[in-house]
């Protein structure tokens, strides 16, 4: 390339160059992929004119540039841009690879459908653009990044209302295979044949040439229809051969598979009626999941999530969902979506965050409906370099709706990225855990959860213990260990418990509040006594049949006149029964005297003194310190006339 680089390839970086083994070299004298601008994916075609090329085969080349640059197809490579020089010619299109070197990697539905492609390109050269491209082979089709077969080389191309029809020169056998040129080129006649058919033949050896890649994957019947269409249009007879139209619409089973079908569908989407759209989006996933992975994400993806697609209510209770999520989980757990997550990730993950560039508010609001289900499985410098500024600009938009759908997905940000990166503000703690712990049996701990227990919930917990432990052998000192266990019994020496019984129901109300409010002194002012007096206010089981009363512990009684106490006391219970309080208050049974047998287990609080208390405690403790320093100098005095006669105590309040 060196000194004879061209204008047009000072804006690109050119990349190895295509193995010389390609059938593209038959015209081109150099052919490198490169990128333009270090962003589009190019190749560059280089032919470099010799002395001894004469200014015809000039005019061959620069009729290719010009019918690549005037026609625009689906399935005919994309023109970029050109030079011509005087020692060389560049062009530079879409970037494409050799069919010859690529057709042995293809999957056998795509060299199927990309016989359908070519023969779409040829229909339009004949019916619309009114040329015949005259050198259809392997090295004028290409193969592009998203599988497309698409036609190329128009060197030879001519319009068909031509009386000059095209006839053989030295440029043209040098480019030509001769195995894809019919008979009148071989004997270079000059006889008037169909304008077409040069490449109704050629296409029927693409064919043949295409045969031996796809015999695997089609059916009985449709390789019986391509055999008998190439056939047909390789007859020896040009006028025989028919035209390319005629034999698509007779032959439709011979060109047709589920890849045809949902790639025709989606780019038409916005043409189909209601109908043909809930059928389609009705059967999608069934059909595409014939479709191998590699061709999903090759051929379908950008079709899927399309602009028309997104603006297709139907698409989005069917077929997004579906698309947008991975197939399987890294810790293989599956879920419904399309490709597997590495899959996902090379071709699913690109589309969306192209989309994301995307301003335009129906598309923004179709993206933005699914996006729970997406964004976990995007990098983390793709959400922040990416879609949280899409996000972050969304917000800022006039339009309400896109404000909501943006702010809504920042929320499904914070999980992955953290409050800080989200908002970009300094966060700092505000708010506490206020949930309330689970409160234990009795009221006294040691902790500062509010615990205030049922005396009905105690008694019950004490028969099914007795309940489940009456067949095993026990003593009576292991028992009440078992009853008066150290979790049970506060830190504070001078609390003692108490059973309590039904006969003293004349109290409820003192003690119960003494007991809130002996509560209250020991847990301080804090937040949760609130909870305590709402729940004195509300609950039924804080009612004045409460409490039961508490007899004095006999030290004369026995244990097993204690258990003989507690088993006739149990109550009995009938089905359904156990939760209903006056139930259980009514099966106590009357006229048995209860015995406290913890009556001096009481707690007993001595009353603090008063300040005045307090006050006279302390001048008193002076003026006896006072006494005893004078009569240990001096011992002049007892201390009962000391006091009485040199000392006088008051207090002035």
């Amino acid at each position: 390339m060196g000194s004879s680089e061209s204008a047009l390839r000072k804006d690109i970086e050119i990349g190895e160059e295509v193995p010389r083994s390609a059938a593209v070299y038959r015209i081109w004298s150099d052919v490198f992929p490169c990128v333009e601008g270090k962003r589009w994916r190019r190749t560059l075609f280089v032919r470099r004119f010799a002395k001894t090329d004469s200014n015809e085969t000039r005019c061959f080349f620069e009729n290719g540039i010009k019918r690549l640059r005037q026609l625009r197809h689906p399935y005919i490579v994309e023109y970029v841009a050109s030079s011509v020089g005087v020692d060389e010619l560049s062009l530079l299109t879409e970037r494409v690879n050799m069919l010859d070197l690529k057709v042995e990697s293809l999957l056998p539905i795509e060299v199927h459908t990309g016989l359908a492609h070519i023969l779409s390109a040829l229909i339009f050269l004949h019916e619309k653009a009114a040329l015949s491209h005259n050198n259809v082979s392997p090295s004028s089709v290409f193969v592009s990044l998203d599988g497309r077969w698409k036609l190329s080389g128009f060197e030879c191309a001519q319009e068909l209302h031509n009386t000059h029809h095209w006839v053989q020169s030295d440029f043209v056998r040098s480019v030509k295979d001769s195995t894809f040129s019919p008979p009148e080129d071989e004997l270079m006649l000059k006889t008037d044949i169909p304008p077409t058919a040069r490449d109704v033949f050629a296409f029927g050896k693409l064919i043949a040439y295409a045969m031996p890649y796809i015999q695997p994957y089609l059916p009985a019947e449709t390789i019986g229809a391509l055999e008998e269409i190439s056939r047909c249009l390789t007859n020896a007879d040009a006028t025989k051969r028919g035209e390319l139209a005629s034999v698509a619409n007779s032959h439709e089973v011979a060109f047709k598979n589920i890849l045809l079908v949902i790639v025709d569908f989606l780019q038409t989407v916005h043409l189909k009626t209601r109908e043909e759209k809930a059928h389609f989006f009705r059967n999608i996933i069934d059909w595409l999941r014939e479709i191998p992975q590699v061709v999903i994400g090759r051929r379908l993806i950008s079709l899927l999530l399309s602009r028309y697609v997104l603006l297709e209510q139907e698409a989005h209770s069917t077929l997004i969902p579906f698309v947008v999520r991975p197939s399987d989980l890294e810790n293989n757990e599956p879920v419904q979506g399309l490709l597997p997550l590495g899959e996902y990730r090379r071709w699913i993950v690109p589309e969306l965050l192209r989309i994301f560039h995307v301003h335009e508010i129906s598309v923004r609001i179709a993206l933005l409906a699914h996006f729970m289900l997406y964004i976990p499985f995007f990098m983390r410098s793709q959400i922040e370099n990416e879609v949280l500024p899409e996000l972050l600009l969304g917000m800022r938009d006039t339009d309400d709706r896109v404000v909501c759908a943006s702010l809504h997905a920042m929320a499904h940000l914070v999980p992955l990225l953290g409050g800080p990166a989200v908002t970009g503000l300094i966060h700092a703690k505000s708010f506490a855990d206020g949930a309330p712990k689970k409160a234990g049996i009795y009221s006294l701990t040691n902790d500062r959860s509010p615990q205030i227990s049922s005396s009905i919930d105690v008694s019950l917990r004490g028969y099914e213990m007795t309940a489940e432990r009456k067949n095993e052998p026990q003593s009576s000192s292991s028992y009440l260990s078992r009853m008066l266990s150290e979790e049970d019994l506060s830190d504070d020496c001078n609390v003692r418990l108490r059973l309590m019984s039904q006969t003293d129901g004349i109290h409820n109300e003192l003690e119960q509040s003494q007991s809130i409010a002996e509560s209250r002194e020991l847990q301080g002012n804090d937040w949760c006594v609130d909870w305590d007096e709402n729940e004195k206010e509300t609950s039924p089981v804080f009612s004045s049949s409460r409490h039961e009363v508490l007899t004095p512990l006999s030290g004369t009684s026995s244990i097993a006149s204690y258990e003989a106490d507690i088993n006739c006391r149990k109550p009995k219970f009938e089905i359904g029964m156990n939760y209903d309080m006056p139930s259980m208050n009514k099966s106590v049974a009357k006229g048995v005297d209860v015995v406290n047998y913890f009556a001096d287990m009481e707690p007993v609080f001595a009353k603090a003194p008063s300040l005045i208390e307090r006050l006279e405690c302390q001048i008193a403790a002076k003026v006896k310190e006072a006494n005893r320093i004078a009569r240990s100098r001096f011992a002049a005095l007892s201390e009962d006339e000391g006091l009485s006669e040199g000392v006088d105590v008051r207090i002035y309040l």
